[in-house]
């Protein structure tokens, strides 16, 4: 194949210009060189393919109906949340509207609750107005995760000098839960935390391999916390097996329970409509036929976008584009990390600093 350009003969070239010239007529001649043997990652074919995705069924038949009540359950825990008096209750209230999934439905409420809690606070000795670990542990944590500023001093009563848990291990499962999930939301230098956090993890591992408790639910609650922190899972993930925790709870809201359900059901049918419409783009593209040394991963990917904007419908168009993007990005990195030989890539890079298509017709095809 001739080179891409050649140059005029009235134009003067410098020596500097001559070695980057000699040198892009290197890589082109390198390009049409025998073809080397190609990498492969083995990547295997994935396992949702568009025919599965397009066969999901979508239950919106009763979607009208199903938002109208939806829209009253709303109003009517938004009224319950104001009623609570009791720290604890309060506490624990904004602790399910989070884990339930439908916190965003009361930002309001909830933020007003956390300010009026942390105003309130005496924070020259702010474990003063608390009562047992679990409920101080609980405020630290929803104190941080809503970004107000706490000290690890808060926890000042239940250590000693030397930063040890004081609480017996097997006093209160629940105290032990809740002190692990604060302990993860720990700052650089909290030590207190850090070693709360060995603590609570060696006792209730303990916990699950002893024989005298046969508590299962508790079980069951203590295996989900040590498989991952909460503010680690995924959240819709987590609010399915919250869900299901919380239907057998025995200060159940039976409203808020419906709400949950209602919301949830109606999230996963949006998401369902977004991954068909984002696998019928893909589809379309064919990347992974032109490039079958590339990942097929689109649900993969789709999980990655809702995993860190899953909660409010508004952030559908986002979980579709973020979607397309990181299938792109996948795509680029298989061929620099896989496919490409090294004189390829600098051409591709090239090609892509320029935003010049021209420079990559140097480029094979597949």
């Amino acid at each position: 194949m001739a080179l891409c350009f050649a140059l005029p003969s009235f134009i003067p070239v410098r020596r500097t210009q001559m070695r980057v010239l000699s040198c892009r007529f290197r890589i082109y001649a390198n390009l049409q060189s025998p073809r080397f043997e190609r990498r492969s990652g083995n990547y295997p074919p994935t396992i949702w393919n568009d025919n599965f995705i397009q066969s999901l069924n979508i239950e919106d038949e009763h979607e009208g109906k199903i938002m109208e009540r939806l829209c009253k359950l709303k109003k009517e825990v938004s009224q319950m949340i104001c009623k609570e008096e009791l720290l604890r209750d309060k506490l624990e209230f904004v602790d399910a509207l989070q884990q339930l999934g439908v916190a965003y439905h009361f930002e309001d409420e909830i933020n007003c609750v956390i300010t009026n809690i942390h105003a309130s606070m005496d924070h020259n000795s702010p474990s003063v107005m608390l009562g047992d670990l679990y409920e101080v542990s609980l405020l630290f944590r929803l104190l941080r995760m809503h970004g107000f500023s706490v000290q690890e001093d808060i926890f000042h009563s239940y250590f000693d000098d030397k930063g040890n848990c004081k609480v017996k291990p097997y006093s209160d499962i629940k105290e032990m839960i809740s002190l692990y999930q604060a302990s993860f939301l720990a700052k650089e230098g909290e030590e207190a935390l850090e070693k709360a956090r060995h603590y609570t993890t060696k006792h209730l591992t303990n916990f699950l391999e002893s024989s005298k408790y046969d508590n299962s639910r508790l079980k069951e609650e203590v295996t989900h916390a040590l498989e991952l922190p909460l503010h680690w899972r995924m959240q819709r993930m987590h609010n399915r097996w919250f869900i299901e925790q919380y239907k057998i709870d025995k200060h159940i809201r039976p409203a808020l329970w419906e709400l949950a359900v209602l919301n949830f059901n109606l999230m996963q049918n949006l998401y369902k409509k977004e991954l068909k419409q984002v696998s019928r783009w893909w589809t379309d593209l064919r990347l992974y036929e032109k490039l079958p040394f590339i990942r097929d991963r689109l649900v993969e990917n789709y999980m990655w976008s809702e995993g860190y904007a899953y909660d409010l419908p508004e952030n559908s168009s986002y979980r579709i584009a973020n979607t397309q993007a990181i299938c792109l990005i996948t795509t680029i990195d298989d061929i620099y990390d896989v496919y490409g030989s090294l004189d390829e890539l600098e051409v591709f890079t090239n090609a892509v600093e320029h935003w010049d298509v021209t420079v990559a017709a140097g480029l094979p095809e597949n």
